[in-house]
């Protein structure tokens, strides 16, 4: 499998370090990108998708954040992506502790306390893991 690059989104700390040591055990050798808030994360795939012609491979997005929201932010990523194809564009997961369904344009969703099981099971249900 490539080397995949991650977006984690989340204007807590704890709640990104907690996802990365949990992928880092779940898929060792991915690489890592981190924005507190909305606006950092839309300037990350701006430049990522400018500098390589494709988005994070998938992105954890908070839903309740400072300023600009997950719900925002995933709607102007999806707008950066219009003009790439399907495997360029990023899968995005939604990291909520309130909602229990993807908003609009998310693809999947994870519930916060983030539960390494649940994580495990939608990356094999999105074939990161074999």
């Amino acid at each position: 499998m490539k080397n995949l690059v991650v977006l984690i989104t989340d204007d807590h700390p704890d709640n990104r370090s907690l996802a990365i040591h949990y992928l880092q055990t779940l898929l060792p050798g991915l690489q890592f990108d981190q924005a507190p808030d909305g606006e950092t994360a839309l300037a990350l795939v701006k430049e990522k998708i400018l500098t390589t012609g494709r988005n994070y491979d998938f992105i954890m997005m908070d839903y309740e954040m400072p300023g600009m929201n997950g719900q925002e932010t995933t709607f102007k990523i999806r707008e950066l992506e219009s003009s790439l194809k399907g495997d360029e564009k990023s899968l995005i997961i939604t990291w909520s502790a309130a909602k229990t369904r993807p908003y609009q344009q998310a693809d999947a969703i994870l519930r916060k306390p983030l539960v390494k099981d649940e994580l495990e099971m939608l990356l094999i249900e999105y074939g990161y893991i074999p």
